[in-house]
């Protein structure tokens, strides 16, 4: 093969592309997938998990970028967008322009035209879609991976509307689909207009089996024995780990997941290279502090409680074969790209609303396909956990033998349609009932279930009613109120219940706001636990809200919500949270950054109805971002200085950005967690700061 230096016009866009990632040989799928790809045909690719789907799409990226054209590469999650990245940087070895955007909602998107290639979540593609930028006519691929989330009741609809939008915008696009198995990925390039490929290939063989009292039984009808000699789930981790393997071990809940991981830690020898690791994950709050000991014994636990520094950590140890084993809950199969020799799906249900409810089998096959590293296996393992004999034949008719699911639109609930039909006005792309039939049937919605008339007609009247579109003559065009409500990226229903709260209202205290954050639908809520309710009532009984719920036991999850974020902004530190809320560091990061975009989105439809709550708003957003008292405001907007190092330069009496713009660098060093290098930056920072406050001042 050549080199890229080398390359002429007669080398084809394949040969690049495998020389660039330095493959030797194609998997069977691919050589039938990647030419349709590279042709500019649009394709449904439907296969296993690690069956080498990522380089059709990369071959399409190419292939559009040497004719000058611009790719879109959406995924569902951020770690995937941030790993999809990592590997389309491979083309900036060709002059392309690779991007990443992942969050930001409400930015205008002009400046994301720059890039030839650009990665984001479907969030983040539909926001852009709502700016509607210059450059977005001229992208000619979208690669829609892990198509199949589309089935999601929050993710899928947000893809599906937006590749239905790029496709009015573009008619022309190529739109690549990557999926794993389902039962009928063939409805899905019936919509899409695209040709289908799907396959059961797998580069590495994967046996799957269900452990019973003592030994493992392999769908092939072959078996083998297990020393089940106490825990029967460690004991078969055990026996994964044999031999220098690793293993995925699914487990339902966050609790369980840590427990296992201690209890395994506890038969395993400490490893040198894992101590700074461990160190590193060892915060001051507590589920750092139990996560460090397993990863001293190369063990760890992996769910949505841990922050993104902790996540990473797991991972990368995991990918360089130094963690042996993760005990997770079910998001992570889901997430990152993390194979292992053996995977253990030791629960099959999820509680879920009061009960517990089966897992469907596209999630645990979806788990199970992470059984085998390409390069490293000639086999994975994938073993389902069963009670008892009858419990195993059940296990073995319901999933191991089982089909995939069917999937299909998600589109039709009443909450996602008000959101999207009043994004489509907003978007010119809808304008009377006959284009939002014409939209609707370019969904997967409307080529599964047609068009309801009344029911769309029912959405756009309450949309009417509430001010957010407005109706003559049968034309609609979105109002002021609706087209802020369409780019704040927003139910219609949280911008409603804003407006509300606010406009019949005066000025009122933070927990007031927080609470209002807390009540909105698009908010996430806390549950309640035992202990919850004679805590909560005294704060409920005096709250002073804007608005209070008729379910007493939906406001106490609201009053937790934002206690928590009260807590939050008066600097209570994150090991007392997680103690007297019974939460983890990542729940508090979960909540605090979906807060502060709700409390932007406050303050911009106060803007409409009732500037008196601008000011606070305004100094609340702030707080809630960094986590700080009102009085650390002023020097926390110097870049470099958040909530700790906020209150360290504080209580030493730099209190205003003028007295660290006059700081010398010989005293900032004296002080906890400040060298020479950051002492010098947030002083040259400062200074920024007041020349430009000095000028507005003189303007």
């Amino acid at each position: 093969m050549r080199k890229i230096d080398d390359w002429g016009e007669h080398v084809s866009v394949q040969d690049r592309l495998l020389e660039l990632f330095g493959i030797e040989k194609l998997y069977p799928p691919q050589r039938e997938a990647l030419p349709l790809a590279i042709s500019g045909k649009s394709l449904v690719l439907a296969m296993p998990t690690a069956g080498g789907k990522s380089l059709v799409g990369y071959g399409a990226v190419l292939k559009k970028f040497l004719q000058r054209e611009k790719s879109l590469y959406i995924v569902p999650l951020r770690a995937l967008a941030s790993e999809k990245y990592e590997d389309l940087l491979t083309f900036e070895r060709l002059g392309a322009k690779v991007g990443i955007s992942t969050g930001d909602y409400e930015s205008p998107a002009e400046h994301l035209g720059r890039y030839d290639i650009l990665v984001c979540t479907s969030e983040k593609a539909d926001s852009i879609v709502r700016h509607n930028p210059e450059w977005l006519s001229k992208i000619g691929l979208v690669v829609a991976d892990e198509v199949h989330l589309i089935n999601d009741p929050e993710r899928g609809p947000i893809l599906e509307v937006t590749l239905a939008k790029l496709r009015l915008i573009n008619p022309e696009l190529q739109i690549v689909a990557l999926s794993a198995t389902i039962e009928n990925s063939e409805d899905l390039a019936e919509w899409l207009g695209a040709e289908h490929i799907r396959s059961d290939f797998r580069p590495v063989l994967l046996r799957e089996g269900v452990y019973c009292s003592g030994a493992i039984y392999f769908s092939d009808g072959d078996s083998r024995a297990i020393d089940k000699t106490g825990d029967e789930l460690l004991a078969l981790v055990s026996d994964s780990l044999a031999d220098g393997g690793q293993a995925l071990v699914f487990l339902s809940t966050r609790k369980r997941a840590e427990s296992y991981a201690k209890k395994m830690a506890e038969r395993m020898r400490e490893d040198e290279e894992l101590v700074q690791a461990a160190e590193a994950v060892a915060t001051e709050e507590t589920v750092g502090q139990r996560l460090a000991p397993c990863i001293r014994k190369g063990i760890a636990f992996h769910h949505a409680g841990l922050v993104e520094e902790q996540r990473r950590t797991v991972e990368r140890y995991f990918k360089q074969r130094k963690i042996r084993c993760i005990f997770a809950t079910p998001t992570l199969a889901a997430g990152v790209n993390l194979p292992a020799k053996r995977v253990i799906v030791k629960d099959l249900y999820r509680y879920d609303d009061g009960y517990n409810a089966p897992l469907p089998v596209m999630e645990v096959k979806q788990m199970m396909g992470r059984a085998g590293r390409p390069g490293y296996d000639q086999m994975g393992e994938a073993i389902l956990f069963s009670r008892n004999y009858s419990d195993m034949q059940r296990i073995i008719d319901e999933y191991v033998l089982a089909p995939n699911e069917k999937i299909g639109s998600k589109l039709g609930a009443e909450g996602a349609l008000r959101t999207h039909v009043l994004s489509s006005i907003d978007g010119l792309f809808v304008y009377d009932m006959n284009s939002l039939c014409d939209f609707v049937m370019k969904t997967l919605y409307g080529s599964m279930e047609g068009f309801d008339e009344d029911n769309f007609t029912g959405i756009v009247e309450f949309l009417v009613r509430e001010g957010l579109v407005e109706e003559r003559n049968g034309k609609y065009k979105s109002t002021h109120f609706g087209h802020t409500t369409s780019l704040l990226y927003i139910d219609p229903m949280s911008s409603i219940k804003i407006r509300d709260a606010l406009k019949k209202s005066g000025e009122k205290d933070d927990f007031a706001y927080l609470h209002l954050i807390a009540s909105l639908p698009d908010m996430r809520r806390l549950y309640l636990t035992s202990k919850d309710y004679d805590a909560l009532a005294p704060i409920a009984e005096k709250a002073d809200v804007f608005v209070e719920s008729e379910d007493y036991e939906w406001f106490l999850c609201e009053i937790k919500t934002a206690s928590v974020l009260y807590d939050w902004i008066n600097e209570v530190s994150e090991r007392d949270m997680t103690e007297r809320y019974g939460i983890d560091p990542g729940d508090i990061r979960g909540l605090v950054s979906m807060a502060e975009w709700l409390c932007r989105c406050c303050l911009q439809v106060g803007k409409l109805f009732n500037r008196a709550h601008t000011r606070r708003l305004q100094v609340l957003e702030e707080r809630i971002r960094e986590g700080i008292k009102g009085e650390l405001v002023e020097i926390t907007r110097i870049r470099h200085i958040g909530r700790k190092r906020g209150r360290i330069l504080y209580r030493n009496g730099y209190t205003t950005r003028e007295s660290i713009a006059k700081a010398r660098i010989e005293d900032l060093t004296r002080l906890e967690g400040i060298g020479p290098k950051l002492a010098r930056s947030m002083i040259e920072e400062a200074k920024k700061h007041e020349s430009v406050e000095s000028g507005e001042r003189r303007d």
